[in-house]
């Protein structure tokens, strides 16, 4: 089996419009030689994990930020923004919420930097929490990335009633969590219209019964889903996200082939 499912061909993507995520990939070797083989698979675009020791805001200094980007510029990776996946929760927990806004402020700041440094997209992709007790975290998110030139993209619900409410917080779009949410079936197509004019992240993702899966191995219509993100106007990379996906370094060599 090759792993494409019903869906057919990935190809409608375009190398060049592909991003790969490092959270879920194996740390087993240094950040450089990590970048170096996404690379060297064919990905233009990375997007990096602020939960990486080597991409922690709090612990790279400017020399070590323009290493990275130096990096990327060497091995011709374009930075497509930060995942942090803290919680949403945490944001608004007592115990935890000073060391998770310090993160987010923080991933913020760095993806500002590093897209100016490595020619890039100054993206956060992070989960906000919902309710009245955070709109405090969302205001002030909003205002620390708008200052930054920054996109907070928000992967809670991209169907919320009434969209976003500040310029500097987009739609985090995931296929696979959609249909796992809400069943396999789900008009993928138009949940990406209800997000027109907002998207701010986009993932290539996919699931099946079992779970999630790589992209092309589940229920995802590849083709559809290209077709809705362009006309809802989104414009930056579609970003290969393989998280929870079993054996998931080889997953990310097969997608790539076959964008």
């Amino acid at each position: 089996m090759d792993g494409l499912g019903h869906t057919g061909s990935l190809g409608v993507f375009g190398a060049d419009a592909a991003a790969l995520a490092l959270a879920g990939l194996e740390r087993a070797q240094p950040l450089r030689a990590r970048l170096s083989a996404i690379s060297g698979m064919g990905y233009r675009w990375v997007h990096l994990d602020a939960s990486d020791p080597e991409c922690r805001a709090r612990e790279l200094t400017r020399s070590a930020r323009r290493d990275l980007a130096a990096t990327l510029r060497r091995d011709e990776v374009r930075f497509a923004g930060l995942d942090l996946w803290i919680p949403a929760p945490h944001f608004i927990e007592p115990a935890t919420a000073d060391r998770a806004m310090a993160a987010a402020l923080g991933a913020i700041e760095l993806a500002a930097e590093l897209a100016e440094l490595a020619e890039g997209r100054a993206v956060v992709a992070l989960t906000l929490p919902t309710g009245e007790e955070a709109a405090g975290v969302t205001e002030i998110l909003a205002a620390t990335a708008g200052d930054a030139g920054c996109v907070v993209a928000d992967y809670a619900s991209p169907e919320v009633e009434g969209g976003v409410s500040h310029e500097a917080i987009g739609v985090g779009f995931d296929p696979a969590g959609m249909m796992m949410a809400r069943g396999l079936e789900v008009d993928l197509g138009r949940a990406v219209a209800a997000c027109k004019g907002r998207l701010g992240d986009a993932r290539l993702t996919d699931a099946s019964e079992i779970g999630r899966v790589a992209p092309g191995a589940g229920r995802l219509d590849a083709l559809s889903y290209t077709v809705a993100l362009t006309a809802a106007g989104y414009t930056g990379p579609v970003v290969v996200d393989l998280r929870g996906v079993r054996e998931a370094e080889d997953a990310a060599q097969r997608v790539i082939a076959r964008v």
